[in-house]
């Protein structure tokens, strides 16, 4: 797996696994990874990682996911997005997605 900070420097996308079913509740996102040869996870996101999973509905680079949370200026909004982003990596929640060419 490539650190964050590799994949904001290349044109890949982020985005969520296809094998996680969720659903959003009062205050977090529970997820369930099934499938595939990783084993089943259960989780329950919270905070800035649920913000992430919640702006991934579509595929989107680490800079747009970053430009879409943070408050202009606030360089302590890009890290909790960056660290929330390394989190869901780790966890096999989401995935670069290298984009195609047309």
């Amino acid at each position: 797996m490539q650190a964050v900070g590799e994949v904001a420097g290349t044109l890949d996308m982020l985005a969520r696994v296809p094998q996680v079913l969720w659903r959003l509740g009062d205050d977090r996102v529970i997820v369930v990874r099934i499938g595939g040869s990783t084993p089943r996870l259960t989780a329950d996101l919270t905070g800035p990682t649920a913000v992430v999973w919640l702006a991934l509905d579509c595929p989107r680079p680490l800079s747009g996911l970053v430009a879409q949370l943070a408050t202009a200026g606030s360089d302590d909004a890009r890290e909790r997005t960056v660290d929330a982003v390394t989190e869901l990596l780790a966890a096999g929640l989401i995935k670069r997605q290298v984009p195609v060419a047309i």
